[in-house]
């Protein structure tokens, strides 16, 4: 506006270990260490992050996956509560990044996966950015609309797997070595589409945050995503290493608050189902995994899709204005198939009868042959988790919470019987943690000035899992901090 005098300054500023986020479909809540900030200017809200990922399924990619997104947020003009944020997220990898085993410089011409100790995949460079277009709008007194629509660009070049001869005979894998030594792995350049739509309520005690439907494109390629409270991080999707496409997702969020009584109480819910069968990136594995088997799970059909329901419940009591106590129950529970996977080796030759390539698939599925090759598989999955927490005001300038975790997770899997099944059950254990986790966290923030806070943690994890319960489970630690200041 002509006329108007400027208001500019710097908001807020984060450094250190923290979580990013500009809209849901772009990021939401996902780890990384870096900086954050906010611009203000009159009405506009400028936001902006660069870091590098933290946490993950792969350790040796955390520093070199770097981050950066930049936000406009602004009001709809004559609407009071509206807004309109506009954001770009871009993720890329280092191309000449060296940490050790995890990454060679001959990684141009392959990859060998029996190589190291720890098993490490080095992959191309992957690219990801993601566009989106957020939108809050007041409908009536006391219900919004919330919306957003994303355009997504994924790519990442060809290039080539060996296998080692000291791999485990995982038959094509062995016949692969045997042909070439070597296992092209495609090129990836994929652009899509996801939107979510969703209305909230808010009168009296009742506040209900997201109500409403998501879809996302069967190429559509956000690692970070998320929704208030459901961030990929905290629900610990972000260690799978595929990209969440294909799904539709039908959701709940809310709370009732009753504060004159001491209480809160919030509630989530959601229902989860693939639109199209996911495909599944074997060249992200952390560790070396038979190619048939992802070839195989990769014939999957209609009747193979993931369908899961998820539910949450948080109860806040508030014993005085400076203790909270709170108590968390989460349930999740998923199914994949039953189904019927096209798994006949074929073989491709030319006119001499010389072997060209080796194919999963022969484009017809029947379990019914006992002496086929083709695979029935069943996948059912169930995870719960219990946590209790303290938050104390120590001080005018302290807070100091503690929390207490116990999470249970069961897989269970049909995948017919023989090597190739045993194999898959290891796959399976591979995507996910099983058996029984305790997590002890301890965080202190403390206010050092009027506009800077200093964050420190301390978290133990002792790990039970039932596939190596004579074992001696695993007792690990995390520590960090970090510093931000307000304006």
């Amino acid at each position: 506006e002509i006329g108007k005098e400027k208001n500019f300054k710097l908001r807020a500023l984060y450094m250190g270990d923290q979580s990013m986020a500009l809209t849901p479909l772009t990021i939401f809540g996902s780890d990384m260490t870096g900086f954050t900030g906010q611009f203000l200017l009159n009405d506009y809200t400028i936001m902006f992050g660069l870091g590098t990922r933290s946490g993950g399924w792969d350790p040796g990619l955390n520093d070199r996956t770097f981050m950066y997104g930049l936000g406009l947020d602004f009001p709809i003009p004559g609407k009071s509560s509206s807004k309109v944020q506009l954001a770009r997220f871009t993720s890329y990898q280092d191309d000449d990044f060296t940490s050790g085993d995890f990454y060679q410089e001959s990684c141009g011409s392959g990859i060998s996966l029996g190589e190291w100790s720890g098993s490490y995949v080095c992959d191309p460079p992957e690219r990801n950015a993601v566009t989106g277009l957020f939108v809050i709008y007041p409908v009536a007194p006391g219900i919004f609309m919330k919306g957003e629509y994303a355009h997504s660009a994924y790519y990442r070049d060809a290039f080539n797997m060996m296998y080692d001869e000291g791999e485990v005979d995982f038959s094509i894998t062995k016949k692969y070595q045997a042909m070439t030594g070597w296992r092209p792995v495609p090129k990836i350049a994929d652009q899509d589409d996801a939107f979510f739509l969703s209305f909230d309520y808010n009168r009296g005690p009742i506040s209900i945050s997201f109500l409403g439907y998501a879809h996302l494109g069967s190429k559509f390629a956000s690692r970070y995503f998320g929704l208030p409270g459901f961030s990929m991080s905290s629900l610990g999707l972000s260690v799978i290493p595929i990209q969440i496409q294909g799904i539709d997702l039908f959701f709940i969020y809310g709370n009732y608050n009753k504060i004159e009584n001491h209480y809160k109480w919030e509630f989530a819910a959601a229902k989860i189902e693939e639109n199209e069968p996911m495909y599944l990136d074997w060249s992200q594995m952390s560790s070396p995994m038979p190619v048939n088997i992802f070839d195989m799970i990769n014939n999957r059909t209609n009747d193979g899709r993931i369908k899961a329901l998820f539910h949450q419940n948080k109860l806040h009591y508030y014993m005085t204005d400076k203790i909270t106590l709170t108590g968390e129950y989460l349930w999740a529970k998923g199914k994949l198939g039953p189904d019927c996977l096209d798994a006949d080796l074929v073989n491709v030759v030319d006119d001499a009868g010389n072997t060209l390539d080796l194919i999963i698939g022969d484009g017809v599925a029947d379990c019914s042959d006992p002496a086929g090759d083709d695979r029935p598989l069943a996948l059912n999955f169930s995870q719960k988790s219990t946590n209790f927490n303290l938050f104390w005001r120590t001080s005018k300038k302290a807070e100091y919470s503690v929390d207490y975790k116990i999470s249970e997770t069961l897989i269970g899997l049909n995948f017919g019987t023989g090597g190739t099944a045993d194999t898959a059950s290891q796959l399976i254990y591979e995507l996910a943690d099983t058996g029984t986790d305790f997590e002890i966290n301890h965080k202190l923030k403390y206010r050092l000035t009027d506009i800077s806070t200093i964050e420190l943690w301390y978290n133990t994890r002792y790990d039970r899992d039932p596939v190596y319960a004579k074992q001696k489970s695993l007792n690990r630690e995390y520590y960090g901090f970090s510093f931000s200041m307000d304006y």
